[in-house]
């Protein structure tokens, strides 16, 4: 192989002598074109120096400039004469001709003109390094097979043609064959790979670019969505139940009440017949002024009524009359009731609008029967004559609604003692309808509880919280709040009916109380949390505290459970967190369960019944299970839990300084409080933490109203972040 290489390197190099040769005639005959005078000169001096092998002097400033060909001799008016100190005059004439950048030929003539003749660029460097590159290539001819690794490496650089300049170049290919390219060629195709490659670049960086600018898009076009998501889930408006609507009154909602208080009537008073006349509430002004109140209708008159919530204190005139053969398991009461309304006049048209008609209302609430204010004498006296009564029960007056009877009815007499207590048994247990309606209240409640505990990171002030909760509600159709919602950050959430809601959000700390009302039924639900979605050291062991205690308590959240044995579960709960905290030290769990030390903290009753008003009454209920004017004074609630109370569950600690200080000047109840680490969490902000979710009772597992909201340390994180 290194043979054959080499025979056609000097193959190679012969056709560039004979190329070289062919442009010396070439030069030659272009100087004769040019000046024919010259001809015989520069031809003497060529074949001279060819026959002598003599060369001219000639001067020369480097191979970027011109090279002189001069011929001279020792007068220089004669023709020039070849030197006699080179022997190689042919090839050393050739080498002369040729120059990087171009030959020129200057020779004095006798007269003292020159000449000079420029030729084009060549590219063949000096032959003498031509000559010593051929003979380092016989040297290696002589060289072993150790060499062959060497040659190779040398021989597959690229081969000059032509010059420094070069034309074209040869290279040996990896299967040992030889190529040539023209470089102008490969120029181009470098030239070419660099514009690819810049293109490449230039792609790969707008790819780059659109990257960035997709990932920014996608960011927002997500953030958009997630808050498109949270308003779109707050107008959900809860259960999809073709018998709910929000201004709809249930048509069942009159007939499952009907029989729940003829089942009561029956239970407390059996075999009497009853009247009892309730009052409806009336619009209500600012003082001095003619402006209106918001209407709430007085909640025993609306529960009796199946629902009717319009002002005017209309007269809900009702009668229990019992067979006279008893039965038994079977419903003996029969109740029936009349509504008289006010007739409408040519002013409440003009102020209020279209007044509706008997027959409307009578499809509207379904009562059984619907008349005028004015024929209240005309239609009351045959149900006055088949009860046979001289009694007529009422509630007791109040500040806000005055009792004052029909004049059909004034030779009655009145009794008060009776019908709150009855209607309150019958309110406790709730039927089908008034579940529905409760679950409704509830599921509106939680999507708008969910709704602020994910953007209140982004709220400045509590209004701002509470606004948006009334906007939930109120877009579902919930345009009654069941209580003026409690919105309490930092040391605020320890204040348990804090409503002025008007201060900034501080201390990373939010608590909101709150619940709307669907046809008069409400909801009251609670939840604490940070708004940053993080929790302190200090918010999360008190938190967890009333958490354990809620889950504890609503384990025993079951039919026949007394009100007593519910609450001394949530308060055992409550002081093993307590002292598990160090919040509570210097004793024993015995010694301290009978201290009542756990109302410090949590001054208010395990829960309450929930209806028609947010604590609605029930005798014997969890009225005052835990008072909060004395922290030694025990439980007063006889009650017992029955299926189909709604009730809440509610544990919570405070650091409320006027209680804490109270109980420091109490000397039985000081000597067991940690001061140091409560004052810790006072400066850290911490109000309190409440828990509060809405229970339907059953025989077995307590059914949770408002579970859907996050609960744990760990969901509220993840749901905020």
């Amino acid at each position: 192989l290194d043979h054959n290489l080499m025979e056609n390197k000097k193959e190679d190099h012969n056709s560039v002598i004979v190329e070289e040769d062919d442009l010396v005639n070439a030069i030659l005959q272009l100087k004769e074109e040019k000046d024919p005078g010259e001809k015989s000169r520069d031809s003497f001096a060529l074949s001279e120096k060819e026959e002598d092998g003599t060369s001219s002097e000639c001067s020369s400033t480097g191979d970027n400039q011109d090279i002189n060909l001069c011929h001279s001799n020792s007068n220089q008016n004669s023709f020039p004469q070849s030197s006699n100190n080179n022997s190689n005059n042919k090839s050393n004439n050739v080498k002369r001709l040729h120059h990087p950048q171009f030959i020129s030929n200057s020779c004095q003539s006798s007269n003292g003109f020159h000449t000079t003749t420029e030729f084009p660029k060549t590219a063949t460097p000096h032959r003498d390094k031509r000559k010593e590159q051929e003979k380092d290539d016989d040297n290696n001819d002589d060289d072993d097979s150790d060499n062959e690794g060497e040659f190779s490496e040398k021989t597959s650089l690229l081969q000059p043609r032509h010059g420094r300049n070069r034309t074209s170049i040869r290279r040996f290919t990896s299967d040992g064959k030889v190529v040539e390219e023209d470089f102008h060629t490969i120029e181009r195709e470098k030239e070419k790979q660099r514009g690819q490659m810049k293109a490449i670049w230039v792609f790969v960086g707008i790819l780059v670019l659109a990257v960035i600018a997709v990932s920014l898009l996608a960011s927002q076009q997500a953030k958009r969505a997630s808050e498109y998501s949270n308003r779109r889930a707050a107008y959900m408006c809860g259960l999809e139940n073709d018998q709910l609507h929000p201004f709809d009154v249930p048509t069942h909602l009159y007939r499952d009440i009907r029989t729940r208080l003829e089942l009561t009537f029956e239970t407390h008073h059996p075999g009497n017949n009853t009247l009892f006349y309730l009052q409806g509430a009336d619009v209500q002004t600012h003082f001095f002024s003619d402006s209106e109140l918001p209407f709430w209708q007085e909640s025993n008159f609306r529960y009796v009524s199946g629902g009717y919530e319009r002002p005017g204190a209309a007269w809900l005139v009702c009668g229990i009359a019992f067979s006279l053969q008893q039965q038994p398991n079977a419903n003996n009461a029969n109740m029936t009731c009349y509504l008289f309304v006010d007739k409408p006049t040519l002013q409440d048209a003009i102020w209020s609008g279209k007044s509706l008609s008997l027959l409307e209302l009578r499809d509207m609430y379904h009562v059984d029967h619907i008349y005028w204010k004015d024929d209240i004498a005309t239609h009351i006296s045959p149900l006055l004559q088949s009860l046979n009564v001289s009694v007529v029960d009422t509630l007791e007056d109040e500040d806000d609604l005055i009792i004052t009877l029909p004049p059909a009815l004034n030779h009655l007499q009145r009794r008060t003692s009776l019908l709150r207590s009855t209607l309150g048994y019958s309110r406790g247990i709730k039927t089908p309808t008034e579940l529905l309606l409760l679950e409704q209240a509830a599921e509106v409640g939680t999507i708008a509880h969910n709704y602020i505990m994910r953007t209140s990171k982004d709220a400045q002030t509590e209004y701002q919280v509470e606004s948006s909760f009334v906007a939930s509600n109120t877009a579902c159709g919930l345009k009654q709040q069941s209580y003026l919602p409690i919105v309490g950050s930092g040391p605020r959430a320890g204040t348990l009916h804090y409503n002025t809601n008007h201060s900034p959000i501080e201390a990373n700390w939010l608590l909101v109380d709150a619940g709307g009302t669907y046809h008069g039924y409400g909801t009251d639900i609670t939840r604490t949390w940070p708004p940053s979605g993080s929790f302190s050291t200090l918010q999360r062991t008190v938190y967890s505290i009333v958490l354990q205690a809620q889950e504890a308590s609503l384990e025993v959240f079951v039919s026949n459970n007394t009100w007593v044995n519910v609450t001394r579960v949530a308060d055992r709960a409550l002081l093993q967190g307590l002292m598990q905290a160090n919040l509570i030290v210097n004793g024993t769990f015995d010694a301290l369960i009978q201290t009542n030390i756990t109302s410090v903290f949590m001054p208010h009753s395990l829960g309450h019944h929930l209806g028609l008003d947010v604590h609605d009454y029930v005798p014997g209920g969890l009225g005052k299970c835990r008072p909060s004017e004395d922290p030694t004074e025990g439980y007063i609630c006889p009650g017992r839990l029955e299926v189909n109370m709604v009730v809440t569950c509610e544990p919570g600690v405070y650091f409320i300084p006027a209680l804490l200080d109270q109980a420091y000047n109490t000397p039985a109840i000081a000597k067991y409080l940690n001061k140091p680490l409560i004052q810790q969490y006072l400066d850290e902000g911490i109000g309190g933490v409440r828990i509060e979710d809405v229970v339907v009772v059953t025989n077995t597992a307590p059914h949770i109203l408002s579970r859907g909201i996050p609960k744990s340390i760990k969901e509220i994180e993840e749901y905020i972040l």
